[in-house]
């Protein structure tokens, strides 16, 4: 699968080409399920139908569009699962034009991007097959796969589309403003709306003065020359005199070649769908724009709308023209419509450059920015904010706001606070023109100048992630097509946004737990305590974010400060006071973190606080010795609400500090420092042993010192067995990142660079089992000049997942019943011994073998006895041949044989010989003696052919020579090809 996608990626080439893509991935599909057609259906929410795109033998056998539920496409875009269809003729939902095709069997899965239906990928058989589940699993993943590139295709294509239009608007307005012949500037329009609004064909009339009969001019695409002044005098009734009647766009749809019931003008034509809108101005209807198609088709909603846009400008290009006293004011107006135009260009290039530029951030702020200003050169607005959804504080968050440094920082929003809120909890766009007036308005807005603005969701599927709000300082108000242009801009950042915001916690996440294990890893070489509290306090600071912190310890009955860090008037050791009072002893008596706000209005709660200008401040008990003797203090000079993943840091970090507090005691003690030490170590053991992966320790020596119980049973092997061991004996490095490739010893690298290795894989031969396949991180410790202590490597079991891999590999390249290389396979054998046969100037000979005598086993002793022959069939064939021949089974009871060398004719017939002595020997099922024979064709490679398809049919014309002259085995000749009778061979024999 991985190859098709790289097919894919190579086929689309960079262009964006939705067709190409397409083909390339239909042609892929059929390859990777050796179906015989496949076929790419898009979804139209418009128009509500499915639309073939692409199909592989250009035969569309569930003909667009596709309105009901019955079909296959239908049925997996109506449940959106998998569906799949091994007997269609029985099928309840078949549908009669895929029956009239001859379809026999059909899967379908549907393409689905954010929860929305894109999409369906079908595949046919016209020959009855069943799909398996492994089928299944290939097509649903490869469309998981293909269907985001798609949709962004789509994208692509329709952005592309519309900036199309735009262009050739604008280029009809740039020839309008300097064109004054009327006839030149309505062929234009007529030129530029065919191909835009794909009609085959079309003109614009105009009437005459004193509201005469309609004027054909301009015709474009006429399978006949129109005089440029035609008269149209029809009944009334057609599309043309509806819409300037009744002023409104007409479409008539499966129009016929009955001459009173289709208008002359699209008889002529041939015409079967046609549209008339008309051409309006301040006098009314003065004509209309008329466009025809020779297949029966749906205007689309899109293409009507750009069909009445040129006929606007076209109406105004005729009032220009007809009265010179309103030159100016037409003139205004195309000017006007040109400003629009060229806007919309404007706006699709800004997202298009947005979209290049947002590609592969992972910054959520830098991604922000860039969403931030690209919002304010779409709209032309005085400042854009960014706000995105943290689920741990329950408030959209600033990530990028213009206004930053300007007017302020803007603060964290509640879930329902403000026009963002509202946007957010509602996830539909909000437009407030009048920002003063609107009722729900905020005050701080407001003060800020706000006075008008609009904010739109940021969604991925059905969630809101965030908002994007637009300010400006005037009042304005804000056109819908700008509204739609925003949405636009936010659906396309919403999902690398929410993205980058998963990258970030996850390495936020990541960072901490490094910071930590270094913390620990630092404070356990740290023989002074004084120290190892500074250093405590410092890295709490940082990672929890606190403006300054410290640990109150309870002494002789006094509350003493250590290890103050970021402090702009503390000292150590001083604030003593009574260990009964202050946020120490709450959190001391609650016995868990508390956190205290307002503290500059409470000040006796803290006279240490207090001095540091804290307003906010968190206090987590620490436990030493097994007994509360203190508390670690975080505190922030200005009014937060500290995070629950704040708070939890809070509590590793104390925990650690209370095993620092116990060390420190031990080193008092020379020999109560020996029992701490011991206790640490068994606790760091404790550690291990309670690691769900296997854990792995070896000393400078290369000798393994500990193993924890997840890596005895990993390895097999008991914890005595595994001590004194070297490591590199237990395993074979398969993979690993960064420069180090294998073959390589863990050990060995690991003393060169002293660095820690991620995600090394590895395999192992289990003593009493199968090899398993792990997954290692090896650290280093180091010692404090710079020596390795020890080294650690943790492993997890991955064979599940290796093996799931190496199952789809061997279900795409070999046969399930007999194990023996397939079609697909062979084919690839074949090619390659061809290759080598025409370089090194050697013979290769294919062998196809048909058994015979195998349908009366079927028949009489059933599809399992059959079962046992075709496995049988197989192995004995591989055992005749040399190693290096390829057997395979090709379907039913036909295999196929690759000599990859051969003397000359007689030793590929030796070859045959070998195989059909070994099939004679008789295979016991269920009492009974089996014996089937085999008709075998040879043919020679360069002698019969020198390519795969010319081998294979030579081969199977001598193979069914050998069939009718019963001779078991044949080398092909010419005469082969026809009977004396000149019938062709071929197909003529019936099954022995």
């Amino acid at each position: 699968m991985v190859h098709a996608l790289h097919e894919i990626v190579a086929s689309t080439g960079g262009s964006f080409d939705s067709l190409a893509f397409a083909s390339s991935v239909v042609h892929n599909t059929r390859e990777l399920l050796s179906c015989d057609s496949a076929a790419l259906y898009m979804w139209s929410p418009e128009n509500e139908t499915l639309e073939c795109l692409v199909a592989s033998d250009g035969l569309v056998v569930e003909s667009p569009p596709i309105l009901s539920g019955r079909g296959v496409s239908r049925q997996a875009l109506l449940t959106l699962e998998p569906v799949t269809v091994d007997d269609y003729p029985s099928w309840e939902h078949a549908l009669p034009s895929a029956l009239a095709s001859g379809l026999k069997s059909c899967a379908a899965v549907p393409l689905v991007v954010g929860g929305r239906p894109l999409g369906v990928l079908v595949v046919r058989s016209f020959h009855p097959r069943h799909w398996t589940n492994s089928d299944l699993r290939l097509l649903s993943l490869f469309a998981t796969q293909v269907a985001p590139t798609l949709e962004l295709v789509r994208l692509y294509s329709e952005s592309e589309r519309r900036r199309t239009e735009t262009e050739a608007l604008a280029e009809m307005v740039r020839l309008g403003a300097r064109e004054r012949d009327i006839d030149r500037v309505l062929a234009f329009v007529c030129e530029q709306a065919g191909p835009l609004l794909k009609a085959d064909y079309g003109g614009i009339s105009l009437r005459e003065a004193g509201g005469g009969h309609a004027v054909r001019v301009g015709m474009w695409g006429n399978r006949e020359p129109y005089d440029s002044r035609r008269a149209s005098r029809g009944r009334g009734t057609g599309p043309l005199a509806l819409s300037m009647s009744e002023d409104r766009t007409v479409i008539l749809e499966s129009l016929t070649d009955d001459p009173e019931l289709t208008p002359a003008f699209h008889l002529r034509e041939g015409g079967r769908t046609a549209l008339a809108t008309p051409l309006r101005t301040h006098q009314g209807v003065i004509g209309a724009l008329s466009l025809g198609w020779r297949s029966v088709v749906k205007p689309s909603a899109e293409q009507v709308k750009l069909a009445e846009a040129l006929a606007s400008y076209a109406a105004t290009v005729v009032e220009n023209a007809r009265g010179y006293a309103q030159e100016q004011e037409a003139r205004a107006a195309s000017e006007a419509t040109a400003a629009v135009l060229l806007e919309r260009e404007r706006a699709l290039q800004t997202l298009h450059e947005l979209a290049v530029a947002t590609g592969g951030v992972l910054n959520a702020k830098s991604l922000g920015q860039l969403v931030v200003d690209g919002a304010r050169d779409l709209l032309g607005v005085d400042s854009a904010g960014l706000r995105l959804w943290d689920p741990e504080t329950n408030s959209l968050l600033p990530i990028a706001d213009s206004e930053i440094g300007r007017r302020g920082n803007p603060a964290p929003l509640l879930h329902a606070a403000g026009i963002q809120g509202l946007v957010f909890s509602t996830g539909k766009p909000v437009v407030v023109d009048d920002y003063m007036a609107w009722r729900q308005e905020h005050g701080t807005a407001v003060e800020r100048g706000i006075r008008s603005a609009v904010a739109v969701p940021l969604r991925v599927g059905e969630r809101s992630v965030g908002t994007l709000l637009v300010r400006s300082y005037t009042k304005r108000r804000f056109e819908p097509e700008q509204v739609q242009f925003l949405e636009l801009l936010a659906a396309q950042v919403a999902p690398p946004l929410e993205a980058a915001r998963l990258h970030e916690e996850s390495e936020k996440r990541r960072e901490e737990a490094e910071a930590l294990a270094d913390l620990v890893r630092l404070g356990a070489q740290e023989r002074d305590s004084v120290r190892a509290m500074d250093l405590i306090c410092d890295r709490a600071r940082r990672l929890i974010g606190a403006d300054y912190a410290g640990m109150a310890l309870v002494q002789r009955g006094q509350r003493i400060w250590h290890g103050i860090s970021g402090s702009q008037v503390m000292g150590r050791e001083i604030y003593a006071r009574s260990s009964s009072q202050g946020i120490t002893a709450q959190a001391l008596t609650a016995g868990k973190t508390l956190v205290f706000e307002h503290l500059d209005r409470q000040p006796e709660l803290s006279d240490a606080h207090t001095a540091e200008g804290g307003h906010t401040a968190t206090a987590t008990p620490i436990v030493a010795h097994g007994d509360l003797t203190g508390a670690l203090h975080l505190g922030w000079r200005h009014d937060v609400a500290p995070t629950p993943s704040q708070i939890r840091l809070a509590e590793a970090i104390a925990s650690y500090a209370g095993v620092i507090l116990e060390n420190a005691r031990a080193h008092a003690d020379l020999e109560e420092r020996a029992q701490v030490l011991a206790a640490s170590q068994e606790r760091l053991r404790t550690l291990y042993e309670a690691l769900a992966c296997g854990v792995v320790v070896w000393g400078p020596s290369g000798t393994i010192t500990h193993a924890n119980a997840a890596a005895e049973e990993l390895f097999a092997r008991t914890q005595d067995e595994l001590l004194g061991q070297a490591p590199d004996d237990l395993w074979m490095v398969v993979e690993a990142e960064g420069e180090m490739a294998a073959p390589v010893k863990l050990s060995q690298a690991i003393l060169n660079t002293r660095q820690a290795l991620r995600k090394v894989t590895i395999s192992t031969e289990a003593a009493d089992g199968p090899s398993l396949w792990l997954q290692a991180d090896v650290v280093p410790v180091l010692n404090a000049d710079g020596s390795i202590e020890e080294v650690v490597a943790s492993f997890i079991d991955v064979t599940a997942r290796m093996e799931a891999e190496q199952a789809l590999a061997r279900q795409a390249l070999y046969d399930e019943l007999t194990g023996l290389p397939n079609r697909r396979l062979l084919e690839d054998r074949l090619d390659q011994a061809i290759l080598g046969s025409l370089r090194g100037g050697y013979l290769v000979g294919i062998l196809l073998l048909d058994l015979d005598g195998f349908k009366s086993v079927n028949d009489t002793l059933g599809h399992q006895a059959g079962d046992v022959v075709l496995r049988k069939v197989g192995e004995r064939a591989r055992a005749a041949l040399r190693t290096s021949d390829t057997v395979a089974r090709l379907g039913g009871d036909e295999f196929a044989v690759v000599l990859t060398s051969v003397t000359d004719g007689p030793g590929a017939e030796v070859a045959a010989a070998k195989i059909l002595a070994a099939l004679r020997e008789p295979t016991k099922i269920g009492g009974k003696q089996v014996v089937v024979g085999a008709s075998i064709g040879i043919a020679l490679c360069p002698m019969h052919g020198r390519d795969r398809a010319r081998l294979l049919h030579c081969a199977d014309v001598a193979m069914y020579a050998a069939k009718n002259a019963g001779s078991g085995a044949e080398l092909y000749e010419p005469y082969m090809e026809r009977r004396e009778d000149g019938e062709l061979l071929i197909g003529s024999t019936a099954e022995r």
